[in-house]
């Protein structure tokens, strides 16, 4: 073996070695535009390891070729003679409708480009035209390994019938443009949310996510995007204009919800309509107070009807609310430092308690979620060396506590790590508690 072939082959193990590498390990460029499409699905990608998977998702003119090694990759090498250029790579129509956004990302190596000579990179818009994405031109210097080039797509991009073009500009036998892992990723795609009121009033419609990110008012009529399969829950005011709500109606008259509050998914554009109606007797609009005692540093969630989707409600929630109309609670049943106790409910105390309560309006009521300090296993409202013996009792006497203390529930004040029991395992934790005050 000669020297200069040694040499070759070393360097084309090398350049296969960085693929691997690269493709393995993302630098810190790959990993920044990772990051800044969290939660993005991928829409193409193409490895080009197989020839038939690359002859169907491919369509390709001039000196096109798959390159093997431990990183395969597309060539993109001089041009045939009397070609226009030296070599197209077109991806297959690529479905980005109704997606917000869209990045298309590849790597690159330029061996043996001279100096100036380009690769184009281009997508097909809406209208038929091809717009630039990229144009890199080379710098004649040996690459060193794989580069990641990220770009975003334009709006006009975002089609059902959308295509990535490749197409290399060089002139030399010994030039060639590789590409590899070409990957067009795509925000969640849009769907639109329409709201209105009937007969033609205006409402400010509360708005929660049930994933807990995000709760806003939408004056109605009005309209707003999600992105598909978001999770909302919607709760119409019990009057508007002089009217009491009657129903829901959704996407038009074959659907309909009776509660003010509403959950949904939305899979596609969802059409919904508040409808308005004169008060029926009996069925007038009063206020409900809900809150927690004493003041925790979580939220309590209000639902109305008997579905288990909720608003969140922070602090002395005053809620205006129909008649008759039921409403579903649910308060957290820990935070850091408190328990929750039991409901009181227009003043009186409800045992057992669950954390959930389910209500129906009889007039301004008045729904309390009582919390006790985590860990006051004497109830005394305090936190302090006095509970240390109490604590002690309730773990190694349960019986014995349950006589002394029969209105507390050894297992809600004791078990302060959460894992559903009072054991050795709650001890050092308590301790904590006790000394931090």
């Amino acid at each position: 073996m000669d020297v200069s072939r040694a040499t070759l082959l070393m360097l084309l193990a090398t350049g296969a070695a960085w693929w691997a590498a690269r493709a393995d390990e993302p630098g810190a460029a790959e990993r920044a535009s990772q990051a800044g499409r969290a939660g993005w699905r991928m829409v193409f990608k193409s490895v080009f390891n197989d020839a038939r998977q690359f002859e169907r998702q491919w369509q390709h003119s001039g000196n096109v070729r798959l390159a093997r090694g431990l990183q395969p990759a597309v060539q993109l090498g001089p041009a045939d003679e009397g070609a226009a250029h030296a070599a197209e790579l077109l991806s297959r129509p690529l479905d980005c409708a109704e997606r917000p956004a869209g990045e298309l990302s590849y790597w690159l190596i330029a061996d043996g480009v001279d100096p100036g000579e380009a690769l184009v990179v281009e997508v097909l818009t809406a209208q038929g035209e091809w717009t630039l994405l990229e144009r890199v031109i080379s710098d004649g210097r040996s690459a060193s390994g794989p580069a990641l080039h990220v770009r975003r797509l334009p709006a006009e991009a975002l089609w059902g019938q959308t295509r990535v073009r490749f197409r290399a500009l060089v002139d030399d036998a010994d030039d060639r443009w590789l590409i590899s892992r070409v990957e067009l990723r795509a925000a969640p795609r849009e769907v639109t949310l329409e709201v209105n009121v009937r007969p033609a009033l205006e409402a400010d419609i509360q708005v929660a996510l049930l994933d807990g990110s995000e709760q806003f008012t939408l004056l109605a009529p009005g309209v707003r995007r999600f992105p598909a399969a978001t999770r909302l829950y919607l709760l119409a005011p019990p009057s508007a204009g002089g009217l009491t709500f009657s129903h829901w109606l959704i996407d038009g008259p074959g659907r309909f919800e009776s509660a003010r509050g509403l959950a949904l998914v939305l899979a596609r554009r969802t059409r919904l309509t508040a409808v308005y109606r004169a008060a029926p007797a009996g069925q007038p609009e009063t206020l409900v107070n809900v809150y927690a005692a004493p003041a925790i540093e979580a939220r309590l969630l209000v639902g109305v009807g008997a579905g288990g989707a909720y608003l969140p409600v922070a602090g002395d929630g005053v809620l205006p609310c129909l008649m008759g109309e039921l409403l579903t609670v649910a308060a957290p049943r820990r935070t850091a430092r408190y328990v929750f106790e039991r409901w009181v409910v227009n003043g009186q105390p409800l045992t057992p308690s669950g954390n959930v309560l389910r209500h129906e309006i009889i007039g301004t009521d008045v729904l309390v979620a009582e919390y006790a300090l985590l860990g006051d296993m004497n109830d005394d409202g305090v936190l302090d060396k006095y509970d240390v013996d109490v604590f002690l009792l309730a773990l190694v006497d349960p019986d014995a506590y349950r006589q002394h203390y029969p209105q507390l529930d050894r297992l809600r004040r004791g078990d302060i790590n959460g894992d559903g029991q009072l054991d050795v395992l709650d001890v050092e934790p308590f301790v904590d508690l006790v000394l931090g005050g």
